[in-house]
């Protein structure tokens, strides 16, 4: 309110945003920021995140095709890319995104856990496997990689071992809509439909990308 062009003030007010599920206003917060400072590649890279969120491909695609002219070795930009076309279906493109980031990082724990998910949609379980144990030797409260992890054994049939990740997380993360979508489809699985439907009511979102799969 006080100082209604001031870029670096709107960039924080829309991470904020996206903390909080506002993924429509985030936008609005970030393009808000880009009008005054076009060229700042941290605010480029959250505008891509709150885009996906919102199904926005198109403008998730010029942003990061300016981020990556800029620096072709922007780890972010990379996992971000990595993302975007997991989501889009284009999976070898995926992996070569997040291959990307983590040879950029190879100590990032999220980055790893991106490949293992691509690696696991592209049917490659071992590696996805590997991938998963190593984020974790990186970061043990990984988010991004105990539920990756827990989706990975849940496609092996094994159910309670999915749990058993899950459980690792601290209560608050476990409400989270990743994690909630993965423990409910687990207990689904294991025949507790009543359970698996209560975890989804008390989690799902207003918006973002998640939502379409907990309607379904």
């Amino acid at each position: 309110a006080i100082a209604p062009g001031h870029a670096p003030a709107w960039n924080e007010y829309g991470i904020l945003r996206m903390q909080r599920g506002e993924h429509e206003q985030a936008l609005i917060c970030f393009r808000n920021s880009l009008s005054s400072r076009p060229h700042d590649l941290a605010t480029m890279t959250n505008l891509v995140s709150a885009c996906i969120e919102c199904g926005e491909w198109a403008q998730a695609e010029q942003t990061l095709d300016g981020v990556l002219a800029q620096d072709s070795a922007n780890g972010p930009g990379l996992a971000l890319l990595g993302r975007l076309r997991k989501q889009q279906g284009r999976l070898p493109e995926a992996l070569a995104a997040w291959r990307g980031a983590v040879d950029v990082a190879p100590g990032h724990a999220d980055w790893r856990a991106g490949l293992a998910m691509t690696q696991q949609a592209m049917g490659d379980y071992q590696e996805a496997g590997a991938n998963y144990e190593r984020a974790l030797m990186l970061s043990p409260g990984s988010v991004d990689a105990l539920v990756g992890r827990a989706e990975w054994l849940e496609w092996q049939g094994r159910y309670q071992a999915g749990l058993e990740s899950l459980r690792a997380l601290d209560p608050e993360s476990r409400q989270q809509p990743g994690p909630a979508l993965v423990s409910a489809r687990l207990w689904r699985r294991l025949g507790d439909s009543p359970r698996a439907r209560q975890i989804l009511a008390d989690a799902i979102p207003l918006s973002g990308s998640y939502r379409r799969a907990f309607c379904f």
